[in-house]
């Protein structure tokens, strides 16, 4: 159950780093900032959904920018389950990325 699962937190802070931390270890969740150095969060977003391996990965999208553009871009092309735009509550994020990993996981 993700619920009972122990929250482990890494951070990254940069696209390349997200990429190699992303090759150690596989979490059930990342949150990506739209300005990343390196890239964009839309972009680590693409990269992450064309690896096999992060298919039931959460990707959440987190930007500055409250343009409808910006969540169209990252649900669609991005591949991301949500899109929020800062500041964010922490509650909140915790709500719905807990919502979203109980209903993945009861999905085959």
């Amino acid at each position: 159950n993700s619920e009972r699962r122990s929250r482990r937190r890494r951070c990254a802070g940069s696209a390349e780093e997200a990429k190699q931390a992303l090759r150690v270890r596989l979490p059930d969740a990342a949150i990506l900032d739209w300005n990343l150095p390196g890239a964009t969060g839309l972009e680590l977003a693409r990269a992450m959904r064309a690896d096999p391996r992060l298919s039931r990965m959460i990707v959440v999208v987190l930007t500055v920018n409250s343009l409808p553009e910006y969540e169209i871009k990252a649900l669609r092309e991005g591949g991301a389950n949500l899109f929020l735009t800062k500041p964010v509550d922490a509650d909140e994020l915790l709500a719905r990325l807990r919502s979203l990993l109980r209903r993945r996981d009861q999905t085959p």
